[in-house]
């Protein structure tokens, strides 16, 4: 048997890399590549979507960075010819595990988000470590993806690299699987095509800035529009955010139902989706949302929304934290006909696209 590709993971929380990564992973593997899933713990909600014939290690560690020397072993044991890292706390103890074998894999480190805008939020001292630690190994690593044009631009400028050392990959946002999930029936009362409901969907953090997106939603049911907000996710800041909800007097058409499995069929029947981050990669919810036929708005954050939306082409751009623009686009949306993007026009986001370039990137 070839040596395997391993992608190594924190885990397999609810997240939009994790969801990715396992998506490579697994058409890589449908298309006869000698694949493993590298953890360092078990655990989240996608671990039920991991293919019953792809191998997985899991070394059981709450903390990543324990998982070195289990890492390690694995790598020396194992001698897979390439490993992918995802999110910062894998990239780093990957590549601290490489550091002393004698005989190292190509070594891909996969930056999602953008780093300059993470160091200049991030505030804890093990978090500020973690990407003093990333701009000193990255540029040692076999080779850097990034999964926006706009990240791979701020990943360079970050690591005081030359911008043609990174590769750019978009996600594998669209499948067939995607769209088979979309056209399951819809039983919540409030997605019914009766009620423009807007959806919003990601981790309760400071990312994401729902504090934001609430604050719009309170200016535009003042304006009389009898429109409701469903926020998918979960995240350190539920409270914060519930407490937010109340004090608003949104109680009656705002909710927070979790974490969804399937929130396709959600983003279908929606009158429309709304991302309000305040930074992201390559944000997959919005282009999910446009593939199941959802007219959006979002943020032009930093970075991925303009590039998916074409300058404000495929849906309206407005600024980072400003609630009163947010709104306005809200309104806007909600005042014309309901349109969607045709799915041509998302060619560049389907696995088939995508995957053949992975392919390049881990298989050569």
């Amino acid at each position: 048997m070839s040596q395997p590709i391993a992608f190594f993971l924190p885990n397999l929380e609810g997240g939009g890399a994790e969801r990715s990564v396992l998506q490579v992973a697994s058409a890589l593997l449908d298309r006869g590549h000698p694949v493993e899933l590298v953890l360092a713990n078990k655990v989240g909600p996608y671990v039920e979507h991991i293919p019953a014939n792809m191998p997985v290690y899991d070394f059981g560690k709450e903390n990543t960075i324990k998982s070195l020397p289990s890492l390690r072993k694995y790598l020396a044991t194992n001698k897979p010819r390439c490993v992918l890292g995802a999110l910062e706390k894998a990239n780093v103890t990957l590549q601290l595990a490489t550091m002393t074998l004698a005989r190292k894999p190509k070594v891909i480190v996969s930056i999602r988000n953008s780093l300059g805008e993470e160091n200049s939020v991030l505030t804890g001292r093990k978090d500020r470590l973690l990407l003093k630690l990333a701009k000193f190994l990255y540029p040692r690593a076999s080779g850097i993806h990034a999964v926006s044009k706009g990240v791979a631009t701020q990943t360079a400028q970050f690591l005081n690299i030359p911008l043609d050392r990174i590769t750019v990959i978009y996600n594998p946002v669209i499948n067939e699987g995607l769209l088979a999930a979309a056209q399951k029936p819809e039983t919540d009362p409030w997605l019914q095509p009766a009620n423009e409901t807007i959806v919003a969907a990601g981790r309760l953090n400071h990312q994401k800035d729902f504090s934001t997106l609430l604050r719009a939603f309170q200016l535009v049911k003042q304006g009389g529009h009898p429109a409701k907000l469903i926020i998918f996710g979960e995240g350190e800041l539920r409270t914060q955010l519930e407490t937010e909800v109340y004090e608003l007097g949104l109680d009656e058409d705002v909710r927070l139902p979790g974490f969804a499995q399937n929130p396709f069929p959600h983003f279908r029947a929606a009158r429309m989706f709304v991302l309000s981050s305040r930074y992201e990669g390559l944000p997959g919810v919005l282009i999910q949302a446009m593939a199941c036929g959802a007219p959006v708005v979002a943020t032009n954050c930093p970075s991925g929304p303009e590039e998916i939306l074409e300058q404000g082409e495929l849906g309206e751009l407005v600024p980072v934290g400003d609630y009163a623009s947010l709104a306005a686009a809200i309104q806007r949306e909600l005042d014309r006909k309901r349109k969607s993007v045709p799915l041509s026009q998302l060619a560049a986001f389907t696995q088939e696209t995508v995957i053949s370039k992975y392919e390049e990137l881990l298989c050569r």
